[in-house]
């Protein structure tokens, strides 16, 4: 404050409520097995087909790859 009072440090922990960016350049093997790409280190990558059912999914690492 303005007197120069000071209060102890306390530690807080706030939840990350950002969504995460959309993965980029992302692609697909050639034996149509294998998504690769970067995004959000520790955000979900889920892929799924046209019918919207989950084909697999993963954690992007601590690099940003997945």
């Amino acid at each position: 404050d303005a007197v120069g009072n000071m209060s102890s440090a306390k530690t807080i922990t706030a939840p990350d409520t950002t969504a995460p960016t959309e993965p980029s350049g992302v692609q697909l093997s050639d034996d149509g097995k294998t998504v690769t790409g970067k995004g959000e280190a520790g955000s979900t990558v889920t892929v799924k087909d046209a019918e919207g059912n989950t084909l697999g999914s993963a954690t992007v690492g601590s690099d940003g790859t997945f």
